[in-house]
């Protein structure tokens, strides 16, 4: 049985079974994230929930993540922001513990 970190109605992340990483999905997304990049991917999404605040209608997909190529992004509600934030919060947060256990 594989590992869930943490599962929301949004999506879930659980741990891979052949490496160090994390598989990730979310809406109609999947991606497999090295420990790195979830930390790095996690601050963009959290800086991006602070950012997108403001929006009007929070039920609008109107949010776009940037992926690395620049003609694909994944659009997002704010709501789907937050679940997606805590998704990956609450996964570093298991991935710092199981550090601290295994020292």
């Amino acid at each position: 049985m594989q590992r869930v970190f943490h599962e929301n109605e949004f999506g879930y992340a659980r741990q891979c079974t052949c490496t160090d990483a994390v598989h990730l999905h979310f809406g109609n997304v999947a991606l497999l994230l090295n420990y790195s990049q979830v930390f790095d991917f996690s601050a963009f999404i959290s800086g991006t929930v602070v950012q997108e605040a403001g929006v009007e209608d929070r039920d609008a997909r109107c949010i776009y993540l940037p992926t690395r190529d620049l003609a694909l992004m994944f659009a997002v509600t704010y709501e789907e922001l937050l679940m997606l934030d805590e998704i990956l919060s609450q996964t570093l947060m298991m991935i710092e513990i199981d550090k601290l256990l295994s020292n």
